[in-house]
This record gives C-alpha cells, structure tokens and sequence, in this order.
C-alpha cells in the first residue's frame, strides 16, 4: 500500500486501485489516520495483498493560508482525484449549518458527474463511499441529493450514517479494493 500526500507526484500505474480520502482537513485527520492504521494492520497480518492499493490523503498540518497555497492544493486535489477509482467521502459531526465543508461536498458532487461522464451506464469500477455522522447538520439534504442523483443516473450509492466507525469505512475501501483489483 502506498500513502500520498498533499504536493506529491504520483502517476498511476497500470493495476492501481487509487482511493481518495475526502473530508474536512482543516478540522483534523483522526478519521483518516484510523483508516490508514486499519488498512496497515490488513497488510501487516498479511489478510490481504495490497500491493497495488494507493490511498491519496489530502490532509496537511501546513494548511495553506494564503491564496496561492491554497490553489496549489486545490489544483493536487483536483488532479488526484482524476486518478481515483474509490472516492470516500466523510462528513463530520457539525450541528451549524455554516460548517458543511463545501469542498468536500463539491468532491463527491464532482466524482458522482464524473462516474456518468467516464463509464455511462458501466461503472463495475468505480466507487463512492459516502459516510456522514448523525449530527451532521446537512445529514438530511446530503442524504437526499445523493438518493436524488442515484435514481436519475441509476448508480448504487447509499449515504451511510457512522459515528465511530473508521473500521467500517476501511472494510469498505477494502471491499471495493478486492472488487477493482479482480
């Protein structure tokens, strides 16, 4: 398994299974560090081969402040996750609806046009994980956009509710991982 982070070339290779940790950065990375020591922990028993699994994590304690460093980052993103195969989207316990974390929403609004636009009606490769805790404050309108979008492209993606579970949320990367790499 290979971790990617902000800034870093990558280019990737015929067989890569590439996943996108999309969320929140600025308000911390405890979710994404879970998920990554959970797929290590897969890797270190030897459970599962990930040779060939790329998680890109756009989190960085250096978040930029000014204007240039931020499209620096938003342009690493965009162009990474023309790379992704699995997208997991994490929105986070948030009771203002001030705070819904619009780049994570544009993310998954974003990789949900561009599954119609790359595979049509053949999306066999292709996956959004969408995870949101109860507390959410847009939980309902995430909730129905995605339904929305879903029904109209007839693409199998469901918003799961989790609180806690960062194992879940790796159990799926692993799922869709083993489906991709076949």
């Amino acid at each position: 398994m290979k971790i990617v982070k902000p800034l870093e070339n990558y280019s990737k290779e015929e067989n890569d299974v590439v996943c996108f940790l999309s969320g929140p950065c600025p308000s911390g990375n405890k979710w994404r560090n879970d998920i990554i020591s959970f797929l290590e922990n897969i890797e270190k028993d030897k459970t599962l081969k990930l040779d060939k699994l790329v998680i890109i994590d756009p989190f960085r304690k250096d978040w930029p402040k000014d204007d240039d460093g931020l499209k620096e980052q938003v342009k690493w993103e965009v162009a990474m996750l023309n790379e992704t195969d699995i997208l997991l989207s994490y929105f986070g316990q948030s009771k203002d609806p001030k705070d819904v974390f619009p780049m994570s929403i544009f993310e998954l609004g974003r990789n949900m046009m561009n599954i119609k636009e790359k595979f049509g009606n053949n999306k066999i490769n292709y996956r959004i994980l969408p995870f949101a805790h109860p507390d959410f404050a847009l939980f309902s309108h995430l909730k129905f956009q995605i339904e929305f979008l879903t029904e109209k492209w007839k693409t199998p993606i469901t918003l799961e509710s989790t609180n806690k579970s960062n194992m879940t949320m790796g159990s799926k990367i692993l799922e869709s991982y083993v489906k991709i790499s076949k």
